[in-house]
């Protein structure tokens, strides 16, 4: 692990290890106080290793919790699953064809867009948005409106799957397709991290 603070580290491991913590929780692990763990926080969520949602736990009102993201997760506590993950497409394509990757991209595909309830077509792209980056253990995802009222920018920092998406360039046009049937609108790629960009940029015609 890079050097990041003797804090700091103690904070990704414990979210490693315990899963999904409040700040609260986390300064009393490690005897700060709730503003100090805050500050440490917000600085790895600005990195992309953290990330927060609201989780309700019995009664009472939603409590902020923070999770390592993928990007915290492979980063931080590294694994050879890119290289699994490509040299077990490379022999599906060996074996049975390029039509069989795409078919496996699709079916993951599709699991994702099967977490999404009949409710979501009347959520905003912001609530899409958070569902998604949710279900996918991510951050790092923007929304940006653009002045001409018809369509808005989506902006995603951290590829999570980066090395295989260099290898199999339909990994990207499934993504793509996913966005377009979660925003249900026309999606256009126009910034691409597999190619070479520093972010993938999408354009969602929204009318």
């Amino acid at each position: 692990m890079a050097k990041r603070g003797e804090t700091r580290e103690k904070i990704i491991y414990l979210l490693n290890e315990q899963g999904p913590m409040t700040a609260a929780e986390l300064a009393e692990e490690l005897g700060l106080t709730s503003m100090g763990a805050r500050l440490h926080l917000q600085k790895l969520e600005q990195e992309g290793y953290v990330a927060h949602r609201a989780e309700r736990r019995g009664v009472g009102r939603p409590r902020h919790v923070f999770y390592l993201t993928e990007k915290g997760k492979e980063e931080l506590f590294p694994k050879a699953y890119d290289e699994l993950a490509i040299e077990a497409l490379q022999f599906i394509q060996e074996q049975d064809g390029e039509k069989a990757v795409e078919t496996l991209f699709y079916r993951l595909a599709r699991r994702v867009l099967d977490q999404f309830g009949p409710e979501v077509l009347s959520w905003s792209p912001e609530q899409k948005l958070r569902q998604l980056a949710e279900i996918r253990g991510l951050s790092g995802y923007e929304v940006i409106p653009e002045r001409d009222g018809y369509s808005l920018i989506l902006k995603e920092h951290n590829c999570p799957i980066l090395k295989v998406a260099q290898r199999f360039k339909i990994a990207c046009e499934v993504e793509r397709r996913v966005y377009e049937r979660i925003f249900n609108a026309p999606v256009e790629r126009e910034e691409c991290q597999a190619q070479g960009s520093r972010i993938c940029r999408f354009r969602i015609r929204i009318r």
